[in-house]
């Protein structure tokens, strides 16, 4: 709707109206300045004002000179200023009261000036008089959803019409002097050939034109009206063997000639276009199925023409791929149309020069009726041209400054839509022509821009500054502000902006994978290693300058990528998917080392930013093809994207097509809609086209006619006889067929299918037309172009084939190769057949495809690669096979071995297999040595034995055992040898011999004082022959002597022990104190058996307790609370009393029992509460059970065993109370199961049908009870309908009955829950006979039980119950006849339940995830808040009563998220509190940012305290470090060091002596053993600050002496304690983050220790050293106990600061320092976890049972705490041990790797006398050797040139130091030499010395020893941690773990109620027996016998309540269940 429509309301007849009240405006050439103008309500100069209703358009008195119509800009106050814009003005003197009618002239506004009437105002409503109503019409609003005019309706309805109407004459067709003429106002369309909107191409002065037509024949604006979009694609090829990728519908074109694209194919061109324009955020400009072909470069897309002329020219250049021509035309642009509907194009604007401000004023109206600003439009676009020099210019909705569209219309904002008037002065010049249009974003899309405004020029002048005026641009407070870009040349009224998705629109402005194959000449020259840890990967390291990598890299040229420097050259880095054919890290190595000819990789090039190589995510990888070079800068081609009309879009379409007459028809329907000014034309000369295809279309019908009516006689002769020459005049003139097949041969050739063989039949006619014809220029050349294009179409055809061929049997090779040979290439199976591999169909494939090789890219190469790969393989495979047959030679025959190792060492073999064949050969050939040796050996054992037999006296036969060592060591045969074992025993036994004697004598003289047994007054005696016995036992005593002195020591300890048992008996019989006290510590002594003694201990305790706990249970029991009884019978449990044998307590525990449970059961009925009821009442049963007996045993006791009254007494009240209460508990708990298993049933009778009868039963009983009798009388009701239904279908299977009948019966049974048997039997009969209805119902019957189980919440997911019921939904709207209404409502009501009930589930998830501690800013969590209320009232309002259920906890929830959210804001408020305050310490400003991050806070929000933390951090850097320096805290000052290189320190205003050097210099002047870890905080180890429960997740390091030493080695100026090893730490950052570090050294507990967790941290560790807040940098120093506790050293950061660190360790001696993997850190066979509560409210509070303490027995009530049985499964697997590149030690200063092991060695300590305790252990004598021989001038020292010289000398001395002979700096054997030196010399004096050598081979040494140390594997261990949740807060728990004692416990497993029963194993109380910590655990080493384990959380009072989470793990296979 138009402005002047806008603003004028509809006017009733009814109202009476005053003359002179208003004045209208009428003629304006400014066309919205028409309209009614009413008088205002203020005066300007003494006059009335008359203002437009709606706009800013005033008539005003202008002083004495008469009268202005003025547009106020906005205004509200009609006054003149700057921005008002005078558009006409009426000289008058004087000026009068009211405007003048006539005299108007232009000021600023358009011509012709306007005229003035009278108008007519309405009166007050009290002054109207009555009249008739009258409607007032109607006035479009802009709001429909597609717009049509009236002239659009009529030439519609003319066409209807002629179509429709049989008897009328349709119109002939019309060419060009037919067509009725369009008669075009040239002053209202501007020209329409040569004005804006032929655009700007055809004439350089562009003129300001007016709309065309009239406006009322026009879509309103913001009308959402159909358009066809029309786009062009710009397509770039390297060749003509690429073809474009357009796929077109065959159907449509051969019915109608259009090409409508129905795919595109993959890698072509067209795909890369459509890539890569969403890469740019440009979707819209994508290519789809769907879109219509209109125009291919420039030029209409006919249907008898090729799409690529080009395609036939260039099909020659197939033989030619390698040459290519570079004058070819590569480029193909398209240009399709698609419907779409988009708003009407928005008002001309209005352009007026503001000249105070040499500026542009650009104003609009806004759309009219319910189109607001702030609902429908949602922004405008502003375009401006320079008319003279047809630029066009794009406003920047933000800044509003002009610039160029050929360069900045790529990325521009949308003005705000509220807007209506912009001020443009930036990028405009002066003196220029300027027009301007705008379009609009609607809901619906951008609109056209509209038609330019009227021209206007800047003329200079002096700006006045914009402060002054109030316009300086404001902040963009708009973050979501739309952008859009614009094509380069603007067509007004057709170009549309295209909408820009949000976010970075660059390739690599996001971290991404770009994907390339690439095919590198040669093998050499990259080193790889694995890129993540599941060896599925390879990075690149490096490439070897000079190597044929470095090579084939420095050929391959730069490219650019969408504005960055791209190249296939592999760089280190990337990483490496796939070599060969071969993927995984263990595969490709293997290629690799098989050095092929060439290396066809897949590599993933990582772009931006850092990533973990764990693998390659898939939604950055980006997939480079060698097409995207050209692609990535045809997408930057923008410059046609216009809407054209429905009725432009119909004819575009009709043009190209086959239909003439559907032509004609198009043609008058634009022609009619183009006079009537109701369309806009865009393409230029469309109409003269139209004409001349109709024209065409009628000589090819023509023609066609004329070959149709040939007579049958001539077809028939033609097709029967053999075509006959022709004569020479038939020759050379052109005939109908002649033309027939030219149009075939061109419709062959534009074919959309591309068929060939077509093309061939019409190449075969077009061959057999006239010579005039055949012969012609014209027809010679469009032979050849056929000829071309079928050879194209067919090599284009051939080539696809055959690389899908290639891909298939490539990748059957590849799977072959992988199903025969491992990772390493070694075959396994040598069973199969030879050779393995049948290269044949490979050899066929590769010689098929080489025609096709420039399009095979690497695949070809890679085929050849493969092929020569496995015929590599075929001979290895029969070379070693051969091998193994040899070496499996039972005849040892070497020589055939040697033979057949030498033939497989040339063939490749694996060298292992090598190795041990050479191994076996010289095996033999030792053999074949040892027999001779072998028989002078045996006669020289001979003799000795014959001496040794003959010995009486010591010292006799000397000489025969020397002659006997010279023979063992003569022989050379193996320590193992029988023969030398047996000598080596005789000499033993001689020595023994000796021995013996000097023995014997000592021996005696002990076994005299035990004669006679144990007699006290000499208790010694057996102690001392014990002791002789073990010191002459090592001696040679004979055997005889020895086993009798054993005997008499055994007799003695018989006696002994004899003695003890009875005085033990006979103290325990008489029940004597001391006598047993002095018992027991004989029995201790004798040793017997533990049971035995602690039985006796607990009599004993027994004998002091007896009477006062009798006193104490008296006292109970007749107290009727529960308290007193327990803390009585707690007592007597302490004092190892047991109910079996005191009936005092047994009937104690019994009343103990029986009132809690009485108690229990009556609150739950009272409170009606059921839940857990029912195992509440069965536990009460049992215990009245066993109460009664006990009663009955009790009152049968008589006389001195008689059981107290009171005991008696007590216990039958008590057994009275829970008899009272348990009918109730019972009663109730039948009915809550009775209810819930019948309304389980009827929620889902269809499933559980089968048992109703049993349900009813059960239900029925318990109505007198108070179950709702409605429920039985509904499931009896069901049962009826189950039998009715089951009877009916039964008789409808068994009877013919009708197919409907059939139907209705299998629904209603199985609705009613028949078995499905039935339904099966009933639906096979349905098939069968009727099975037009067996999909219907099976449709109808699927839709009906997804409805009926829509509420199953237990069954299945809320999505799951959603998506089923619209599937089934789906399907059943498709069903013929439809179904009822009713059903398909109920439907959509239950969908909106189940979309309520996902909604709610989600809203759910992410509230638990946030309050889990998902980083989140306050906002946001609030916002979440508000979200799950919504979702809540939501889920009130629609979701169904099951999903109701779960409101309570999502209220408390949701209550929880409000404190959360208010617990982070605090914390961000004390956070940047701190930040901002001026004198803020270091540690408050520390804790304040940890508490944030803690508290889940993101880091962008605490940007300022970061950075003042950073700031103070630097202040005082400098003076810290030298302080350190100079009070020898090396590792601080190292530290600081560190800090201040991370944080760049050097880039501050006072780092100057940083940025020198100076500052690194002085530290390398330090004289210290300093070394470093670098370590990092990731995800997985970012376990956050000390005292959270993650703590223990931050890396962890072992910290141990690096060799154990006696004091007595220990030198003399050692600075070692003697606590032990002195050790200091610091923690250094290594970056920005992490910036809030702390550092710990703890140990594990006593008990965990020596459980064996070894390298595993528990909870419950102990803090040996931390840092403090106070400290400006964590540091701390503790000892080190050689062969003591491990301790562990963990370094942390703030919850979510992820960054690298440095860890500085400085030691008086070597440690070592192991960093612990996450894996190993916990035992992971094994891991189970359990939610476990504590609360009030029932049935959680039956589990509060208070703390067990080890001071006193339990209460009673601890036992009904949570308990869990542990069974024990299969034995441990040895871990993964750590890795020696995972270690550091103190020193060294660098870390090397595990290929670099025998350079991984420290500096030795400078502290003297510290000698390694490995180098006892090396082979001295070897070393000196080596050192010798490399030190060649004797003076103790090597350099370096002695070490190469040395090394290049002699072959052994390379291969000792582990490096090749030759030392070259190009292969990196240079770098090696320097790091083993650098290791090797200590103290950096460029000499290594002979103690220096020793000890870095001792290092070595010790290092290869500490892996066999982690290998063994840790014992079988059992870990339990209890973990709190944060909300509510939880109080002091505890862990324990508890065993039965044999053939005791509870029913069930429970644990046995008394101490006495039972065993602790383990438990969490080491240091404090309850504790709040974060985490709570118990470590146990599991007993080797089977028997089940007990866990027991508890909580430390009755009374405390909160939620945890309790987690088992073992080194075993362990099953946990929970048994209470």
């Amino acid at each position: 709707m138009s402005t002047s429509l806008a603003g004028r309301l509809p006017l009733k007849a009814s109202h009476v109206y005053v003359p002179g009240s208003s004045f209208e405006v009428q003629g304006a050439g400014e066309w919205y300045v028409n309209g009614i103008y009413a008088r205002a309500s203020q005066q300007v100069n003494r006059a009335d004002a008359f203002q437009k209703a709606g706009t800013s358009l005033v008539l005003m008195r202008k002083g004495d000179e008469g009268w202005s119509l003025v547009d106020l800009r906005g205004s509200t106050t009609f006054k003149w200023s700057l921005r008002a814009v005078e558009l006409y003005h009426c000289m008058r003197i004087p000026a009068g009261p009211v405007p003048p009618g006539v005299g108007w002239v232009c000021v600023e506004g358009e011509g012709p000036a306007p005229m003035l009437a009278p108008g007519k105002s309405p009166l007050l409503p009290f002054l109207k008089s009555p009249g008739p109503p009258e409607e007032a019409p109607d006035i479009p609003t802009g709001t429909s959803s597609a717009w049509v005019s009236s002239a659009s309706k009529r030439a519609a309805q003319q066409l209807l019409d002629s179509l429709t109407e049989p008897g009328l004459k349709r119109k002939p067709l019309r060419g060009p002097t037919g067509r009725p003429p369009v008669a075009l106002n040239a002053a209202k369309t501007g020209n329409l050939e040569s004005g804006p909107l032929a655009g700007a191409r055809s004439q350089p002065q562009l003129q300001s034109l007016r709309t065309a037509g009239r406006r009322t024949s026009r879509a309103p604006p913001g009308a959402v009206t159909n358009f066809m979009r029309s786009f062009r694609v710009v397509l770039t090829r390297p060749g003509v063997q690429v073809p474009w990728g357009y796929e077109w519908h065959d159907e449509f074109f051969s019915q109608t000639g259009s090409r409508i694209v129905s795919g595109i194919q993959k890698r072509s061109p067209l795909d890369r276009w459509n890539v890569w324009q969403q890469v740019a955020g440009r979707p819209e400009l994508c290519v789809q199925p769907g879109d219509r072909l209109v125009k291919a470069d420039g030029r209409w897309a006919y249907y008898e023409q090729e799409v690529c002329l080009n395609d036939s020219l260039q099909a020659p250049l197939l033989e030619k791929p390698d040459k290519p021509d570079l004058d070819l035309d590569r480029r193909l642009v398209l240009e399709f149309v698609r419907p779409t509907p988009r708003p009407a194009q928005p008002i001309r604007p209005r352009l007026e020069v503001w000249d105070t401000q040499s500026a542009l004023v650009v104003s609009w109206d806004h759309p009219s009726g319910s189109m607001e600003p702030y609902k429908q439009v949602w922004g405008w676009a502003v375009a401006i041209v320079d008319v003279d020099h047809e630029i066009w210019l794009i406003v920047d909705g933000t800044t509003f400054a002009a610039r160029s569209l050929s360069l900045e219309g790529a990325d521009v904002a949308v003005a705000k839509p509220e807007l209506c008037t912009i001020y443009v002065s930036e990028g405009l010049g002066h003196g220029r022509p300027y027009a301007a249009c705008v379009a609009m974003l609607t809901d619906n899309g951008w609109s056209a821009f509209s038609e330019l405004s009227r021209t206007v020029s800047i003329a200079p002048a002096a700006k006045v500054s914009d402060a002054v005026l109030g316009l300086d641009p404001e902040d963009d407070d708009w973050k979501q502000r739309p952008r859009f870009a614009c094509p380069a040349k603007i067509v007004p009224g057709a170009s549309v902006p295209v909408a820009l998705r949000s976010g970075p629109r660059d390739l690599l402005s996001t971290e991404r994978w770009l994907r390339m194959e690439v095919c590198v000449e040669g093998h050499e020259g990259l080193v790889v290693t694995p890129a993540d840890s599941s060896m599925k990967l390879l990075q690149i390291e490096k490439v070897i300058p000079g190597s044929s990598a470095d090579i084939w890299n420095n050929k391959q040229e730069l490219f650019e990528l969408h504005g960055y420097q791209m190249s296939f050259a592999v760089q280190p880095g990337d990483v490496i998917k796939k070599i060969n054919g071969f993927s995984g890290a263990q595969a490709m190595l293997y290629e690799l080392r098989r050095k092929p000819a060439k290396l066809i990789m897949t590599v993933d090039r990582h772009c931006g930013g850092n990533t973990v190589f764990e693998d390659v995510p898939q939604a950055k990888i980006f997939e480079l093809d060698p097409l995207d070079i050209e692609a990535s800068k045809d997408v930057e081609e923008f410059n046609w994207h216009v809407l054209l009309s429905q009725a432009e879009g119909a004819l575009c379409a009709k043009m190209v097509e086959q239909d003439g007459h559907a032509l004609q028809q198009a043609l008058n329907i634009f022609s009619e809609m183009l006079a009537d000014h109701a369309i806009v034309m865009v393409n230029q000369g469309i109409v003269q086209e139209a004409d001349r295809r109709i024209l065409l279309d009628v000589r090819v019908a023509a023609v066609l006619q004329a070959d149709i009516i040939q007579p049958d006689v001539d077809v028939i002769s033609q097709s029967v006889e053999p075509p006959m020459k022709r004569n020479s005049m038939e020759d050379e003139m052109p005939t109908t067929s002649d033309e027939i097949s030219l149009i075939h041969l061109r419709k062959a050739m534009a074919d959309a299918a591309m068929d060939e063989d077509q093309l061939q039949l019409a190449i075969l006619s077009f061959v057999n037309s006239s010579k005039v014809v055949r012969q012609s220029y014209a027809g010679q050349e469009l032979l050849e172009k056929a000829k071309g294009l079928q050879e194209l179409w067919c090599w284009w055809r051939q080539s696809a084939e055959a690389k899908e061929e290639m891909a298939q049997v490539l990748s059957q090779m590849l799977k072959q190769e992988a199903a025969n040979q491992d990772d390493d290439g070694e075959f396994h199976d040598f069973d199969g057949q030879d050779p393995p591999y049948d290269l044949g169909p490979l050899a066929v494939q590769l010689e098929e495809c080489e025609k096709f090789a420039s399009e095979m890219g690497t695949l070809l190469e890679e085929g050849h690669v493969v092929w020569e790969r496995l015929r590599q393989s075929n001979l290895r495979f029969r070379a070693e096979k051969r091998i193994r047959a040899a070496m499996q030679d039972e005849r040892e025959d070497d020589l055939s071995l040697d033979e057949a190792l030498s033939a497989g060492e040339a063939c490749g073999v694996n060298s292992g297999l090598i190795a041990a064949g050479r191994e076996r050969a010289s095996a033999w050939r030792a053999n074949h040595f040892k027999i001779a040796l072998h028989d002078e050996l045996f006669q020289a054992v001979k003799e000795l034995r014959k001496h040794v037999e003959k010995r009486q006296k010591p010292g006799a036969g000397a000489p025969e055992q020397q002659r006997m060592r010279i023979a063992i060591s003569g022989s050379g045969l193996p320590p193992d040898n029988p023969l030398v074992l047996e000598a080596w025993g005789l000499l033993r036994q001689w020595e023994q011999d000796n021995v013996a004697l000097r023995a014997e004598a000592r021996l005696g003289s002990a076994v005299e004082r035990v004669k006679g047994g144990f007699n006290g007054d000499a208790p010694e005696a057996g102690d001392l022959l014990g002791s002789a016995i073990a010191e002459v036992a090592q001696q040679g005593v004979d055997a005889k002597f020895l086993d009798a002195a054993r005997k008499s020591l055994a007799a003695w300890q018989e006696s002994r022990l004899k003695r003890a048992r009875q005085e033990l008996e006979t103290a325990m019989r008489y029940s004597d104190e001391d006598f047993l006290k002095d018992a027991l510590e004989l029995a201790k002594t004798a040793g017997i058996d533990e049971e035995s003694i602690e039985k006796a201990q607990r009599q004993l305790s027994r004998l002091r307790m007896v009477d006062e706990v009798n006193k104490m249970m008296d006292k109970a029991m007749e107290d009727s609370e529960l308290d007193p009884l327990e803390k009585a019978i707690q007592t007597a449990h302490s004092h190892f009393f047991v109910e079996e044998e005191m009936d005092m307590l047994f009937s104690g525990s019994l009343q103990a029992r029986l009132r809690f449970w009485a108690k229990e059961i009556m609150g739950a009925v009272q409170v009606h509460q059921a839940e857990g009821l029912e195992k509440v009442v069965t536990v009460a049963q049992k215990l009245l059970d066993r109460s009664q007996e006990a009663l009955d045993l009790f009152r049968s006791k008589t006389g001195i065993n008689k059981v107290p009254d009171v005991a008696i007494r007590t216990l039958e009240r008590d057994l009275r109370g829970l008899q009272l209460a348990l009918p109730g508990g019972r009663d109730l708990a039948n009915v809550h199961t009775a209810t819930a298993s019948i309304e389980r049933v009827l929620g889902a009778v269809e499933r559980y049908a089968s048992e109703l009868p049993e349900v009813i039963a059960m239900a029925e009983a318990q109505v007198s009870h108070g179950l709702n009798a409605e429920l039985v009388e509904e499931a009896k009701m069901r049962q009826k309908d189950y039998d009715l239904t089951v009877q009916e279908l039964e008789e409808a299977i068994a009877q013919n009955m009708p197919g409907e009948d059939l139907k209705l019966s299998l629904i209603n049974a199985r609705l009613a829950g028949a078995p499905m048997e039935l339904i099966e039997q009933g639906f096979a009969k349905l098939e069968t006979k009727f099975p037009e209805w067996f999909v219907y119902t099976k449709t109808e019957l699927e839709l009906l039980v997804a409805k009926q189980e829509a509420d199953d919440i237990q069954e299945l997911s809320a999505e799951g119950r959603f998506l089923r019921l619209q599937d089934a939904a789906d399907a059943a709207k498709l069903l013929v006849p439809r179904l009822e209404k009713s059903i398909l409502e109920e439907v959509e009501d239950i969908s909106m339940a189940l979309a309520a009930e996902r909604s709610f589930v989600m809203a759910v998830k992410e509230a638990k995830d946030i309050m889990a501690g998902l980083p989140m800013s306050p906002e946001a969590v609030h916002v979440r808040a508000l979200r799950l209320g919504h979702a809540i009232q939501a889920c009130i309002f629609s979701a169904q009563e099951e999903a109701k259920k779960s409101i309570p906890e999502a209220e408390e929830l949701r209550v929880l998220l409000e404190e959360e959210a208010q617990r982070r804001q605090d914390a961000l408020d004390s956070a940047l509190a701190m930040a901002a305050e001026r004198g803020t310490p270091m540690k408050d400003l520390l804790m304040s940012i940890t508490a944030a991050r803690q508290a889940s806070l993101t880091p962008d929000l605490l940007q300022e305290p970061y950075s003042r933390l950073r700031k103070k951090k630097l202040d005082f850097v400098t003076s810290a470090l030298r302080n350190a320096c100079s009070s020898g805290k090396y590792a601080l000052a190292y530290a600081l060091l560190h800090r201040g290189l991370a944080l760049k320190a050097g880039e501050e205003r006072n780092g100057g002596e940083w940025r020198s050097g100076a500052i690194q210099a002085e530290i390398k002047r330090l004289r210290t053993d300093v070394s470093t870890v670098k370590g990092e905080f990731v995800i997985e180890t970012s376990g956050g600050a000390f005292g959270t429960s993650t703590w223990r997740k931050n890396p962890c390091y072992l910290v141990r002496c690096f060799r154990t030493e006696s004091k007595s080695k220990r030198g003399f100026g050692s600075k070692s304690t003697v606590a032990g090893v002195r050790v200091s730490i610091a923690l250094a950052e290594a970056g920005e983050s992490p910036a809030t570090m702390a550092l710990h050294v703890v140990r594990n507990n006593k008990d965990v220790h020596e459980a064996g967790a070894d390298h595993m941290l528990m909870p419950g560790f102990e803090v040996v050293a931390a840092s403090h807040e106070e400290d400006d940098m964590p540091c701390c120093d503790f000892d080190l106990l050689p062969g003591g506790q491990p301790y562990f050293i963990v370094p942390s950061a703030a919850k979510g600061e992820l960054g690298p660190f440095t860890l500085i360790v400085n030691a008086t001696e070597s440690v070592e320092v192991v960093r612990i993997p996450p894996h190993l850190r916990e035992p992971s066979k094994s891991s189970q976890k359990f939610e476990l509560k504590w609360a009030q409210e029932r049935p959680f509070g039956v589990f509060m049972g208070g703390g067990r303490f080890k001071s006193k027995a339990p209460l009673l009530s601890w036992y009904r705490n949570p308990q869990f049985r542990v069974s024990v499964g299969t034995k441990a697997e040895a871990p993964e041990s750590i890795p020696v590149e995972l270690r550091g030690r103190t020193p060294p200063g660098t870390s090397l790797s595990s290929r670099e092991l025998v350079a991984m060695q420290a500096r030795p300590n400078t502290a003297p006398g510290t000698p390694l305790a490995a180098s006892d252990r090396l082979d001295k004598a070897k070393l000196r050797a080596v050192f010798d021989s490399c030190d060649v001038q004797r003076n103790g020292m090597v350099n370096k040139r002695e070490l190469i010289k040395a090394i290049r000398r002699d072959a052994k001395m390379a291969e000792f130091f582990g490096l090749p002979m030759e030392i070259r700096q190009e292969d990196g054997s240079r770098d090696a030499m320097e790091r083993l030196f650098q290791s090797m010399d200590s103290d950096a004096d460029r000499e290594i010395t002979w103690e220096e050598f020793v000890s870095f081979h001792a290092a070595v040494r010790k290092s290869k020893e500490d892996v066999l140390e982690l290998d063994n594997p840790p014992p079988p261990l059992l870990v339990v941690i209890l973990t709190p949740q944060p909300l509510p807060k939880a109080g002091s728990a505890a862990v324990h773990v508890l065993r039965n004692q044999e053939e005791r416990g509870e029913e069930d497993g429970l644990l046995a109620e008394n101490p006495f029963f039972h065993q602790v194993l383990a438990s969490s109380a080491a240091a404090r027996e309850y504790s709040s910590a974060a985490e709570v655990g118990a470590v146990l080493k599991m007993p080797e016998s089977g028997a089940p384990l007990i866990v027991v959380p508890s909580l430390k009072t009755s009374s405390d309540t909160g939620r945890f989470s309790i987690s088992f793990m073992s080194t075993r296979d362990i099953h946990v269940e929970r048994i209470q």
